[in-house]
């Protein structure tokens, strides 16, 4: 078992110790897991700017990497961050993931036209088509951003708090620009990760089996999977249904990250 989405305590809406999250790690049997906690620079420009606590990105690196060594011959642990996307932030997240070897950066859609697109306000007023339409647009817009990222994080986290009676993120609606995602995402050699952290959604997993199968025929091969847990009750959340509904598609690895360097995990 691999996991290369986590969140401690550092993270804003974090729970765990690191300690913890590589204890339960560990009896869960896994060879390798990522703490990737929040970069939230995007909601820097919301309108108005959300007050969320930032990372503390001067202790945050040394305090992983510091339980990292303790737990040397363990557990492998990737030190990493969960990046959200916005345009005006690029040259802040830039300068960020270059400052520290990051084993894995993970790239986000959090706020879409300066919203934040997780809580129910932001659908006030909206269809489905435009809501879901401009989150779309900016995974898009986030797959050129001018800074390192490794995976390209759970597509359809906008379903997750939506307010429509079917709010299920479907592939038909949004086939073309879906497809180009994808597309893109096979042309710059980046992973296409599956989130299992489904809270409020409808969905078993981001991203789900239609799409995942689409990334499959037209070529994509590279996936992680993400419990995106902030406790550790949710570490591993979905890992072996995951692997199955993958296999049956035809995919039979997992990628994890060291470094920036990228690896395969037999499932």
């Amino acid at each position: 078992m691999i996991d290369c989405h986590t969140h401690s305590y550092m993270s804003a809406d974090g729970f765990e110790q690191p300690e913890s999250i590589l204890d339960r790690a560990v009896a869960l049997g896994m060879k390798y897991i990522a703490i990737t906690d929040h970069c939230d620079k995007d909601y820097l420009y919301t309108i108005p700017p959300k007050n969320v606590p930032q990372l503390d990105l001067e202790n945050y690196y040394d305090r992983i990497d510091t339980v990292r060594k303790r737990y040397s011959g363990k557990i492998e642990v990737g030190i990493g961050l969960e990046v959200g996307f916005c345009a005006k932030a690029n040259d802040i997240c830039k300068s960020i993931i270059e400052a520290k070897p990051y084993d894995v950066i993970n790239n986000s859609v959090h706020t879409v036209d300066g919203e934040d697109a997780y809580f129910p306000a932001y659908f006030v007023g909206k269809s489905k088509e435009r809501a879901y339409g401009a989150y779309v647009r900016a995974i898009r817009e986030s797959l050129d951003a001018p800074y390192r990222y490794d995976t390209v994080c759970h597509i359809g986290y906008v379903s997750r708090n939506s307010t429509y009676d079917d709010k299920y993120f479907y592939y038909e609606d949004f086939a073309e620009q879906i497809d180009d995602i994808l597309l893109t995402i096979i042309k710059k050699d980046k992973c296409l990760e599956v989130n299992t952290n489904t809270a409020g959604s409808g969905a078993k997993t981001h991203v789900n089996s239609t799409i995942l199968s689409r990334y499959f025929e037209l070529g994509g091969r590279q996936l992680t999977y993400g419990s995106d847990a902030h406790r550790i009750s949710r570490l591993g959340d979905g890992y072996y249904d995951v692997c199955d509904m993958l296999k049956s598609i035809g995919f039979d690895h997992l990628c994890y990250f060291k470094l920036g360097e990228r690896y395969e995990y037999k499932i």
